[in-house]
């Protein structure tokens, strides 16, 4: 009794990537394998799977990739949720076994991973089509590993596609709080600093902006205020280590990052803080929060 197994593989999909996206970005596919054939016999069935039609990084198998154009992005498929066995073929790494009792389908995760280091490009889809040569599945009544399996070539094979979107995209962190510290009396100014840290794509040539909003308790940038009840301590935030260039968030009360520098990757730019001289409210813990905007 011949066996007969329809196959057939899910897309992976990455969805948008910019350099806040982390350097390794995971998700999956599905491969399924529905067979019939002699009732008590297992079917072992071979995936096989190529480099795809984006080719593959030098030395093999290290990175497959996605390509817009000329541009590349890299990513790999793996057997394991570990991503350490890559699913290969073809004389690259181990095929996966898939075993298929007649009358039931069976599902194997496909587990994905881009890899920020390494890619490059500019925004747009990218993609990495498998079918034809790239996607070929054997399969026989059996058990065993699936070693020079190369596929039916006969057998319709299924095929899929890898894809991801990448933007022109800027994150934005700030690591650490501005403390002015303790102190009993403010008779006399106190000063701070504290990190914004902006990291945007590897490639990307713009110019970008930092804005500092006027906190929830200041009218503008040069009345902000840090609250505790009804009583208040005033603060000032700058762009300069003399706190002079008050930072804003229009004009020229804004941070601008310079073309001819900036080309990509991770930019950390100094807040410089104040608290100048002046009548001594009651004790306590005086707060303010501060919304950063970044704008490209």
């Amino acid at each position: 009794y011949a066996q007969s197994c329809p196959f057939a593989f899910t897309d992976i999909d990455f969805g948008e990537i910019s350099t806040a996206t982390p350097t390794n970005l995971d998700t999956t596919g599905q491969f399924s394998a529905s067979c019939t054939g002699a009732a008590g016999q297992v079917i072992k069935v071979c995936p096989v799977l190529g480099d795809g039609s984006g080719g593959a990084a030098n030395p093999q198998p290290k990175h497959r990739r996605m390509k817009n154009g000329a541009n590349a992005l890299n990513f790999q498929l793996y057997s394991d949720a570990g991503r350490s066995v890559m699913w290969g073929g073809n004389g690259q790494q181990a095929t996966p076994v898939v075993m298929v009792t007649p009358g039931q389908t069976v599902t194997r995760t496909v587990y994905a991973r881009y890899f920020n280091s390494g890619s490059s490009g500019v925004s747009g889809l990218y993609t990495s089509q498998f079918s034809g040569q790239h996607v070929k599945v054997a399969y026989e009544y059996g058990t065993g590993n699936c070693v020079g399996k190369n596929g039916i070539d006969a057998v319709p094979q299924p095929s899929f596609m890898v894809q991801a979107r990448r933007t022109t995209g800027c994150g934005v962190t700030v690591p650490t709080d501005m403390d002015f510290g303790e102190t009993g009396m403010l008779n006399s100014q106190r000063d701070a600093e504290a990190s914004i840290i902006v990291t945007c794509g590897l490639l990307d040539s713009f110019v970008f902006t930092v804005g500092l909003g006027n906190g929830e308790n200041g009218t503008s940038a040069t009345t902000r205020r840090m609250r505790l009840g009804s009583e208040y301590i005033g603060y000032g935030l700058y762009r300069d280590s003399s706190r002079v260039g008050v930072w804003g968030t229009g004009g020229g009360e804004v941070y601008t990052s310079g073309l001819a520098t900036f080309l990509g990757g991770v930019w950390t730019i100094p807040v410089y803080g104040r608290v100048p001289a002046q009548p001594s409210p009651p004790p306590g813990q005086y707060t303010d929060n501060v919304v950063v905007t970044v704008t490209y």
